[in-house]
């Protein structure tokens, strides 16, 4: 969300989604998808939210971040990225305490960005 007055970012919202305890998938989703739990689950899913809430805000700030670099799909890839309008190529080296991407460019040149700085287009 954002603030009327500034403009800026004030907060941000994300979605997890999670298959609890799911018997059988379409065949579509069969060779893709999993399910946390065989039926019937061990735990309700009001159980299974407290206990994330609680190992979120039990866990220090470090650690998650240091959870949250090792789990990356962008970091030691390689990506696109375009700012003011122009298109970037580099290789994301590291993510900052306040969620800025490091990129070293082709050029050598390194860029922290700001998620409303880029819009990654790929990564290999």
């Amino acid at each position: 969300m954002t603030s009327v007055e500034t403009g800026l970012v004030t907060d941000i919202i994300i979605g997890v989604g999670i298959n609890f305890a799911i018997k059988d998938f379409p065949q579509e989703l069969k060779e893709k998808a999993a399910s946390l739990f065989k039926v019937p689950a061990p735990i309700t899913r009001n159980e299974l939210i407290i206990e994330i809430w609680r190992a979120f805000f039990e866990t220090p700030a470090e650690e998650l971040l240091y959870l949250y670099k090792k789990q990356s799909f962008v970091l030691g890839k390689e990506v696109t990225f375009t700012l003011d309008q122009k298109d970037y190529k580099g290789l994301a080296k590291d993510i900052s305490e306040s969620g800025k991407l490091l990129v070293q460019c082709d050029n050598g040149k390194e860029i922290w960005l700001n998620s409303g700085e880029i819009s990654l287009k790929s990564w290999k």
